[in-house]
């Protein structure tokens, strides 16, 4: 708004309220019809779509109908792939569950041959999918922080807590770094009932506790006083917890996931590659070496700086829409 563009959001199974908000929203029901109707309907001269394939083929047709470019923003790796990985699928009730979201997924990735553009939340995904203009953009995210506190020495680990997070894995790290005297701080909400578990966790395992979720600045103050970031995560997006470290000057430790392959080749910390043994050692030998574990933050947030604060990303955004409004004429 600030360049002088009006936005319309349309909220899909949005339940508001929204009149706090400096923009107008429109809700929808998360049908094809209903949000291709509320697109068409507030005239606009973009289409940007954030709600990944859900809907995708029926509304991309109905927008581009109508002559207004369409720009699709990937958030996960699932956006790109013809079908989702089988580990995305073993949540689905039953085979059946999971065939008929395997089909919806084939039938909506037919939607980006009518696309003018794509933007990527990570890198690696750039290129996935076929269309003539694509852009890398990561998330932004803001460094206020909320004071926090702890009276020993701690890593954290943020996400929401369900299977592909693979928050067990913390478990082992809590004994490993037990003799060191450093906790493991766990920050999420609990989404599947069978980590229940993690709210007494400290009961058996006391330098495991489990915080509960907090706001992105309650999570900004933890991670300001962390020694690192820890990350068990299944690849996804790109994740903005590691975001967050980064601007924090922390570094981060991953069992798996390495956005955009960053974690390395900058030198932000260390990327495991599914080894969970290597895992625990990489977060050993952060918490020893403490000059190492700085010159890695310091790295770490200078990169952030450049690339994840709203006011630069915004502006990269319109930009981007702007050229791709004119291309399409």
């Amino acid at each position: 708004m600030e360049r002088g563009h009006e936005t319309v959001y349309v909220a899909v199974n949005g339940k508001g309220p929204y009149h706090e908000v400096p923009y107008e929203v429109v809700p929808a029901e998360e049908r094809g019809r209903a949000i291709a109707e509320a697109c068409v309907k507030a005239n606009p001269t973009v289409v940007y779509w954030r709600l990944g394939k859900s809907c995708f083929r029926y509304v991309v047709g109905q927008v581009r109908e109508s002559g207004v470019p369409f720009v699709f923003a990937v958030s996960c790796v699932t956006d790109t792939t013809l079908f989702p990985p089988w580990e995305r699928l073993k949540g689905y009730s039953g085979v059946c569950g999971a065939l008929k979201r395997t089909v919806r997924s084939a039938w909506n990735h037919g939607g980006f041959r009518r696309i003018n553009g794509l933007t990527s939340l990570n890198p690696d995904y750039v290129g996935a999918v076929r269309t003539s203009k694509q852009i890398f953009i990561p998330n932004s995210m803001f460094i206020d922080e909320a004071q926090f506190s702890w009276p020993r020495a701690y890593v954290v680990w943020v996400a929401n807590i369900k299977s592909h997070k693979r928050p067990d894995v913390c478990v082992e790290l809590s004994r490993r770094l037990a003799p060191l005297g450093v906790d493991v701080l766990m920050i999420g909400e609990i989404q599947q009932d069978r980590y229940l578990w993690i709210r007494e966790a400290h009961l058996t395992w006391p330098n495991l506790h489990y915080l509960g979720p907090r706001t992105v600045e309650q999570v900004n103050g933890a991670l300001s006083g962390a020694l690192a970031l820890v990350n068990t995560c299944m690849p996804e997006g790109f994740g903005n917890n590691f975001i967050q470290a980064w601007l924090q000057r922390k570094p981060t430790v991953s069992l798996e996931f390495d956005p955009g392959g960053l974690i390395e080749s900058q030198g932000f910390g260390y990327a495991a590659h599914g080894d969970e043994d290597r895992f625990h050692q990489d977060v050993l030998r952060i918490v020893t070496d403490p000059r190492s574990a700085i010159e890695m933050g310091r790295r770490a947030q200078a990169w952030a700086r450049s690339h994840c604060l709203p006011e630069r990303n915004v502006g990269k955004l319109v930009d981007f829409l702007q050229e791709v409004v004119e291309e399409d004429g």
